[in-house]
């Protein structure tokens, strides 16, 4: 079902968050901002769309799981995005990341949307955010031991 697929993701989304925590010096969100007026620059963690990712199951057990990860990067000018998003990317391309006993491959940028201006959000003194959506390639594969 869906939710178990969820479930199965949801310690790869944790590591991702944990990874961009402890190799990036920005703030990092898990699943949306908790706060009414984040400071920028941000890194935001998103959870992947259901059906955005492909497991196989053997004997009820996940052999392999493959998602796409998006991370939102904000900043408050198209400058400082594409320095910050410069940071992110070299902070987790072909990092490793730990997830029990899987496998998982180093991660790498599979796509980015490009850069845009959030004419939604309107800061006082600072305008219109700008942000960028980046799609890691998450791949694990459970060892047989």
């Amino acid at each position: 079902s869906e939710e178990t697929r969820m479930i199965r993701v949801s310690p790869f989304v944790k590591a991702v968050e944990r990874a961009c925590r402890e190799r990036c010096r920005y703030t990092v969100y898990l699943g949306e901002v908790t706060v009414p007026r984040p400071d920028m620059p941000y890194v935001l963690v998103k959870l992947p769309t259901v059906n955005m990712g492909v497991g196989e199951a053997l004997d009820g057990q996940l052999r392999e799981l493959s998602y796409l990860q998006p991370i939102t990067v904000v900043a408050g000018t198209a400058d400082r995005l594409l320095t910050v998003l410069d940071d992110v990317r070299a902070a987790l391309e072909g990092h490793e990341l730990q997830v029990g006993r899987q496998y998982v491959e180093p991660l790498r940028l599979s796509y980015s949307s490009g850069m845009f201006r959030d004419d939604q959000v309107d800061l006082p003194e600072k305008g219109h955010p700008f942000y960028a959506v980046d799609m890691w390639q998450v791949r694990a594969v459970n060892r047989i031991n």
